[in-house]
């Protein structure tokens, strides 16, 4: 059954909009076309040649980043922005920035792409929450879909593609990035009004939020769960067993 959020209010510009739908159609869609995209690039990426493959990531990468350049580009233009609403602090910003270096093979880039995009990531797929705030609405609709289905896509590929393996270190520089993103996305809500990370209070839609306690003890809920949920991410791999 397709839900509708209530229309959102910006603080910044004083406008009323409407929000994303969760559980219609095209959600749906968007979830079996990822599943499907993501089956066929892993099991191509394992058939294929090494020099191909190594190729193939390079070409990528240059035409995610081109994406994500030029997405922001428009999104951040003085006459689009909305602060409370599209600045760059979401953890998806975040993400969206790192993974064009993730399919390139950066370290640190693979890492948040691996934590962040098969967890965090994940509910912004599965429970969808966006004011459209852009006067092209499909363009910021099919963006939306875009970048958050290649932040899950990136991981899955290389991990199950490429075998990519996480290890500790790899675990505490992501906690550290992830604490220090909150301290600035909390920064940033307080000067913007926004809800950067859902820190200022819970998502306007349906969401894995709405189980957990009252703000602020959802924050400190998820600041014990998060890095243990990552630990399991990262003790899950033989190798990781040994050294932990």
């Amino acid at each position: 059954m397709p839900y509708q959020p209530p229309n959102w209010t910006s603080r910044h510009t004083k406008r009323s909009y409407p929000t994303i739908t969760q559980f219609d159609r095209t959600h749906f869609t968007v979830l079996v076309l990822l599943i499907i995209i993501s089956g066929i690039l892993v099991v191509a990426v394992r058939k294929l040649p090494n020099n191909v493959v190594k190729a193939t990531r390079q070409i990528c990468a240059w035409i995610l980043g081109v994406l994500v350049v030029a997405y922001y580009a428009y999104v951040l233009h003085p006459k689009r922005i909305v602060w409370d609403e599209t600045a760059p602090f979401h953890v998806s910003d975040f993400l969206r920035m790192a993974t064009p270096f993730a399919v390139a093979g950066n370290p640190t880039a693979s890492a948040l792409s691996y934590y962040w995009g098969t967890l965090l990531n994940s509910m912004a797929l599965l429970t969808p929450d966006m004011a459209y705030v852009l006067d092209n609405r499909k363009f910021q609709e099919v963006a939306y879909w875009f970048f958050h289905a290649m932040a899950l896509v990136v991981p899955v590929v290389l991990t199950f593609g490429m075998d990519y393996r996480p290890n500790w270190k790899d675990w505490r520089i992501t906690v550290g990035i992830t604490v220090a993103w909150a301290a600035f996305a909390g920064v940033m809500n307080k000067i913007t009004g926004g809800n950067y990370g859902f820190l200022a209070r819970k998502s306007r839609g349906v969401s894995i939020l709405d189980i957990l306690p009252k703000w602020p003890w959802y924050i400190v809920l998820l600041a014990g769960v998060l890095p243990a949920a990552w630990a399991g991410m990262t003790w899950i791999w033989p190798q990781n067993r040994r050294n932990g």
